[in-house]
């Protein structure tokens, strides 16, 4: 049938644009920068399947002392699937230009924003830096809060923001429905990809590791081997360690001046996902009196600067305001010379006593000079509510210490934090791995986007679907279409839209997809149509997208090219 071809040759495919949710959401925003905070922005997405008039919408703020700002949107009608963005002039793709001191506009610090609809309701709201409180406006946060802060770094190719995981994903739990990661301000947040592996021996030493960023530091191609190349003052592999079981280069996770360093992997976000890799695991101790040392490898989830995680507990109160979210791999070293790597549910991110709900400890490892230190295997998957994570043991085997879990998944992504309070930084490990192996699986989505024309009936056609699961049969419907005739269901590439007014349509128009191929479907005596395809359970067609348009020829229109057309749908393959 249609779609066997059309999905096999869908999965090589660009990942277009995508959006879930109910209506208008706050979708991206930065409210600190490395320097003069001159690029804050707030990007608003039009998520439901039709057209928003803005007039009367406000977007506000607030902390503990009251109102920081109220702005009212500009009068415009958005598009279904489009966005807008208010923010510094200096910012990316801005629409609506805002105000504010020197200093910025966002605080840098524990604040809320709220999106209001004309009659004062709100429709979207989040606190961000919750790990200082959210007790000053608890009807404004959903769920525990952004945990962590954040810095946008204004070096090309570091820029990061908080992100919906997809655009409009809204679970109404601002942990799960943010990521940290890089910034996309008027255009998609929706990462691409489904796998990822890499044993980083083509890539020159010192050079950039496609396929991830970070929010200070590039991930960067090492020899283990070999202390360096010199960075300025600092050294990018700190010390020499053997090389790993498969050899070759490695890869290290750190920025080389000190602290610490988030990396993401742009790759889509996943429902199932495993990670599997040969980390290097340090010696203990590496630090001294009052030293710690810490990195995680987290999947369908995030982090922001990599705050200090304490799974231990014994650093202390002060150390809560990690916001990891997920499941991960976690290792810490302490002054007391005990280091142990921790399995940890993060939850939502929030960490400590003034957390709604902290984090589970599921297992924990002490690490023993000579007896499981140096290059270990590391592996953690999620699958049909289980999590399986193997410490030891071979990559691609069932060897090793098994450890399985039930949990609760959601959609998200694969992280790496590393962060340091240690004095020398010829004594750091930082987080190094070779032989990495992302594999993941999306929910199935339906997204529309744009507009529709009228028939000759004054209705507009619209189009809707479930989405395609792997395994399964789904549909792409029509409705509001001239009843008992025929519409044409389009399906191909999502594209910027063509203006077809100039071959003799109606205005407005707009063709959304390069068409692979098309199929007639009969309308009923409701105008409704529905063209149902089955989907092979090949894992391969995770993530794949395809866009479609309904097009109805309708001779009673006054148009020498007579046609009604629905708006925009992409569909993305999963589960």
């Amino acid at each position: 049938m249609l779609l066997s071809s059309l999905l096999l040759a869908s999965a090589l495919c660009p990942q277009g644009p995508a959006g879930t949710g109910p209506t208008l959401v706050i979708n991206e925003f930065s409210y600190d920068d490395s320097s003069t905070d001159d690029v804050e922005f707030v990007e608003l997405y039009n998520a439901s399947g039709g057209p928003i008039d803005m007039t009367g919408w406000v977007l506000e703020s607030r902390d503990s002392s009251g109102l920081n700002f109220s702005y009212a949107l500009s009068p415009v009608v958005l598009a279904a699937g489009d966005y807008w963005v208010l923010g510094f002039a200096t910012a990316p793709n801005v629409d609506q230009v805002v105000t504010g001191p020197s200093t910025g506009w966002l605080e840098n610090d524990n604040e809320s924003l709220t999106l209001l609809d004309p009659g004062a309701a709100v429709v979207d709201t989040l606190i961000y830096e919750s790990n200082k409180g959210i007790a000053f406006a608890p009807t404004l946060v959903e769920g525990e809060g952004i945990w962590d802060n954040h810095t946008l770094t204004q070096t090309a190719g570091n820029e990061m923001s908080w992100s919906r995981v997809r655009d409009g994903w809204d679970t109404n739990d601002n942990g799960k429905d943010f990521h940290h990661q890089p910034w996309t301000p008027g255009a998609s947040n929706n990462l691409a990809g489904q796998s990822y592996a890499s044993d980083f021996d083509s890539l020159t030493v010192g050079a950039n590791v496609p396929g991830w960023a970070g929010n200070f530091k590039a991930v960067r191609a090492i020899d283990p081997t070999f202390v360096g190349p010199l960075l300025g003052a600092n050294n990018l592999n700190p010390n020499a360690i053997p090389v790993s079981p498969q050899g070759g280069n490695a890869a290290i996770f750190w920025d080389e001046t000190g602290g610490g360093n988030y990396s993401v992997w742009l790759g889509g976000p996943g429902i199932e996902t495993s990670f599997e890799a040969w980390v290097y695991i340090a010696p203990s101790p590496v630090v001294t009196a009052a030293q710690s040392e810490s990195w995680s490898i987290g999947i369908q989830g995030t982090s922001g600067l990599y705050n200090i995680p304490d799974p231990s507990g014994a650093l202390g109160a002060g150390f809560i305001a990690n916001g990891n979210t997920g499941f991960s791999w976690t290792y810490q070293a302490l002054n007391a010379g005990s280091t142990n790597l921790y399995l940890i549910d993060h939850n939502n991110g929030g960490w400590g006593a003034g957390a709604i709900s902290g984090p589970t400890i599921l297992a924990t490892i002490p690490i023993t000079t000579g007896v499981n230190d140096g290059w270990q295997r590391l592996l953690i998957s999620v699958s049909g509510g289980t999590l399986n994570a193997r410490f030891g043991g071979t990559l691609g085997n069932p060897d090793g210490t098994l450890y399985s879990f039930p949990v609760t998944p959601f959609l998200g992504g694969v992280y790496v934090g590393y962060r340091e309070l240690v004095t020398a930084n010829n004594t750091l490990r930082p987080i190094t791995m070779d032989a990495v192996t992302i594999n993941n699986c999306p929910l199935a989505t339906a997204d529309v986007f744009g507009a529709g024309t009228p028939t000759s009936l004054a209705s507009v056609p619209t189009i809707g679907s479930a989405g395609f699961v792997l395994g399964a049969s789904g549909s792409v419907d029509i409705a509001n279409a001239v009843p008992l005739s025929s519409a044409v269901a389009l399906v191909g590439i999502r594209s910027a839209p063509v203006d077809l007014t100039g071959a003799g349509a109606q205005p407005g128009s707009n063709l959304y997809v390069t068409i692979i191929d098309y199929v007639g479907v009969p309308t009923d005596a409701l105008g409704q149509g529905s063209l149902t395809l089955s989907v092979p359970n090949t894992p391969a067609l995770c993530g794949a997208d395809l866009s479609w348009q309904w097009l109805q020829i309708d001779p009673a229109l006054a148009f020498s090219l007579p046609i009604a057309l629905s708006a925009g749908l992409t569909t993305r393959i999963g589960l």
